[in-house]
């Protein structure tokens, strides 16, 4: 279906080259003209590849669209398959002899000097030309916002990027997962090629499965703000991002009682407290994943809950300082043992729950622990090593869920009946304390903000 295609993206996307090699030389004299040109150049040639991705993706979705055989049936089928393929071609040569000798022996005489249908395939290639950028107007036309709010957690594997999207087509990033290829991969196919824009970048912390994407995306997409801890990383992906972030102005550290906005959704920073984020990354994963920034978000009346990487000594810090019932939480930390204690649950109580964590990791993400806790608290939960990347949909009154598990409408802090959460014990409760009091400064040196409901 798509190899007739093939030659003609070859073509278009020729003339997007040039286009776009015209464009870098004639950019320091035309200003923004030239990457306007550019796009239009490029036009065709994205709708004509979008065509066959779509086909390819709906081809595989089909029911058998591909199967495993084992060993020697393989084989088989193969041998099956390539004697199919020389009998079909063998028999359209034979139809195609039998239809010219019919053509030729049938009596029929055609007109002298006319060709059946030369009048009309005057008009084809006129027809055709202009159709591609018609419908690739009409497509643009598509990728207008819908006018409702959106998160994305993407399927990255072991590791985090979520996408905000406000209802006006303002868009914020939550960390760049492990892999700048895949990261790229999935925003290059949900954001219009002419639009290459994030208004705001959010770097949790400075882990490499959460900032390795980030340096790459930088250079290919045109960034507002960059919101960090103030945390430089020691991986070579987080290095790297803290040297270009070196004298860039539109660099931020953000920290408790900040606050920011993309169209009409408000992210409310809830951690770290100023001050007490270190200019390195120390050695213990813990202290940094304790650093990570918490964004509490706020659209149509839905409140959802970013929480990077925190453990357990930092949730009941955050429930003291006051923490609203959620509609969306995305588990931080990969759904690991530390990860979302019950206390959290039980001042939150999430009607879902997303995970992103990668197939067959090595860290045994998530727990099973931390699965009990979030069903006994009643939430919902999708993780992205079985359900792909998750779209929540925030309409008022109501969350439509998109995932690979298909399309589930989730009513307006609807969870239903719930168990009863499992306490902690008291003795668990001092280690954790004791454990905390290890990692952070004394009260002194860091005082907490009044207690207040964001």
């Amino acid at each position: 279906m798509v190899v007739p295609l093939v030659p003609i993206a070859m073509g278009l996307a020729g003339i997007a080259l040039v286009g776009g090699l015209l464009s870098g030389v004639v950019a320091p004299f035309v200003g923004a003209v030239g990457p306007l040109a550019a796009t239009v150049a490029a036009m065709p040639a994205w709708l004509v590849l979008r065509v066959i991705v779509t086909t390819a993706d709906l081809a595989a979705g089909l029911p058998f669209a591909s199967l495993a055989v084992p060993e020697p049936t393989g084989a088989v089928v193969a041998g099956a398959a390539a004697l199919a393929v020389v009998g079909l071609a063998r028999g359209r040569r034979g139809s195609e002899a039998a239809l010219r000798q019919a053509a030729g022996g049938g009596g029929g005489r055609a007109r002298p000097g006319r060709t059946p249908g030369a009048g009309r395939g005057r008009w084809r290639k006129p027809a055709a030309i202009l159709v591609v950028p018609v419908l690739a107007v009409l497509l643009a036309a598509a990728y207008r916002p819908g006018g409702d709010p959106i998160v994305v957690v993407f399927d990255v594997g072991q590791g985090d990027a979520i996408l905000v999207e406000g209802g006006r087509g303002g868009r914020l990033l939550v960390d760049g997962g492990p892999d700048p290829g895949r990261l790229l991969r999935l925003l290059d196919a949900r954001l219009p090629p002419w639009d290459r824009r994030l208004d705001v970048v959010v770097v949790s912390h400075p882990h490499e499965d959460h900032v390795a994407g980030l340096p790459t995306l930088l250079t290919r997409y045109r960034v507002g703000a960059i919101l960090t801890n103030g945390m430089a990383g020691t991986g070579p992906a987080a290095t790297t991002l803290a040297e270009l972030l070196v004298g860039d102005r539109r660099a931020v550290v953000a920290a408790a009682g900040d606050r920011l906005a993309v169209d009409g959704v408000t992210l409310d920073v809830l951690w770290p407290v100023a001050g007490t984020v270190p200019a390195i990354a120390p050695d213990s994963g813990s202290e940094v994943n304790d650093a990570s920034l918490v964004l509490l978000g706020t659209a149509v009346g839905h409140r959802f809950l970013l929480s990077g990487d925190i453990e357990e000594g930092v949730d009941p810090e955050l429930v003291a300082r006051g923490l609203p019932r959620l509609d969306l939480l995305k588990v931080p930390h990969h759904g690991s043992r530390t990860a979302t204690t019950a206390g959290l649950l039980e001042a939150t109580r999430p009607s879902l729950a997303v995970i992103s964590v990668g197939a067959d990791n090595p860290y045994g993400h998530p727990a099973p622990e931390t699965l009990e806790r979030l069903r006994a608290a009643g939430a919902a939960v999708l993780r992205t090593d079985e359900d792909g990347s998750v779209e929540i949909v925030f309409r008022p009154g109501a969350m439509e869920v998109h995932s690979a598990a298909g399309v589930r409408t989730v009513g307006d802090l609807d969870r239903g009946p719930r168990q009863p959460l499992r306490r902690e014990t008291g003795a668990r409760r001092r280690h954790r304390s004791a454990l905390r009091s290890c990692r952070r400064p004394p009260p002194a040196a860091c005082p907490a903000p009044p207690h207040r409901r964001p």
